[in-house]
């Protein structure tokens, strides 16, 4: 139960290291959310990228990158009909983003 409390403090400690460094929450959760959704991609787990894509788009759904790497997480997942509709999404927002046109 002390590495939890140690490794909560450390969250914490870096958290408000951020926000003092200028960083907004806002900023901090999305930059948390992506990373945790590139990893979730490194290790092949598609359903945590999924939803971590997902926590990016709620705190700031103008990213149209973001919706472009869910597209492809949910095309990878054979979602195909969700893939389109979040490509979609990606394409009005930044219509020559190269990988939702691809």
């Amino acid at each position: 139960m002390g590495s939890r409390v140690t490794s909560f403090l450390l969250v914490v400690r870096l958290a408000a290291a951020r926000i003092a460094s200028g960083q907004s929450a806002l900023e901090i959760g999305i930059q948390q959310h992506s990373t945790a959704a590139r990893e979730a991609e490194k290790r092949g787990d598609l359903a945590t990228a999924e939803r971590e894509y997902q926590a990016v788009l709620k705190l700031s759904p103008d990213l149209a990158e973001v919706s472009s790497n869910l597209g492809l997480v949910y095309y990878l997942q054979r979602k195909d009909g969700e893939a389109i509709k979040v490509f979609q999404e990606a394409l009005k927002r930044k219509p020559a983003l190269v990988s939702a046109n691809l």
